[in-house]
């Protein structure tokens, strides 16, 4: 009776510590895969904000051609690049995070998560969307004491 409840405790610490060992592989490989998550967010999340600010840059400015480096913002940084060709301007956005992480497709430890957005900005003229017809004759009508009456009906007249 003994030896049976001796092989008993052992069998089954074996299988307890087999299975804690496992459970530890299991939380070893979340959390390698939460921060290698983490890490392309923040460094999606700094390449769009370099392209808001340089599209911003380039809309309020028609001129503005300064590249930003390696502009600090939210624990890494980004570079802006902005390249004009005729009336068409193409910002590019390189959001750079440093952080230490392993890269399981190529087995290796790695220290800077990075990537791009790119944006290509055209300026086009208002009229081209412009919508010109007889259809709509009464676009704008002056307010009056029956303007209720012009939103009830099934007309085009828009009533400011």
């Amino acid at each position: 009776m003994g030896k049976q409840l001796l092989v008993y405790v052992i069998g089954m610490s074996m299988i307890i510590s087999y299975a804690m060992l496992n459970m530890n592989k299991s939380s070893a490989g979340s959390q390698d895969s939460y921060t290698l998550s983490y890490g392309r967010s923040m460094a999606r999340n700094i390449a769009a904000a370099g392209a808001n600010i340089g599209t911003h840059l380039c809309l309020a400015d028609t001129g503005y051609n300064t590249n930003l480096l390696n502009q600090a913002f939210s624990g890494g940084t980004y570079s802006v690049y902005i390249a004009k060709s005729g009336d068409t301007t193409k910002v590019t956005s390189i959001g750079k995070l440093s952080m230490r992480y392993y890269d399981p497709t190529g087995g290796t430890w790695k220290t800077e998560m990075r990537d791009t957005i790119e944006c290509t900005l055209k300026r086009f003229y208002f009229s081209r969307y412009g919508y010109f017809s007889d259809a709509e004759q009464y676009i704008y009508t002056p307010p009056t004491s029956n303007t209720a009456q012009n939103l009830g009906s099934n007309s085009t007249r828009v009533v400011f």
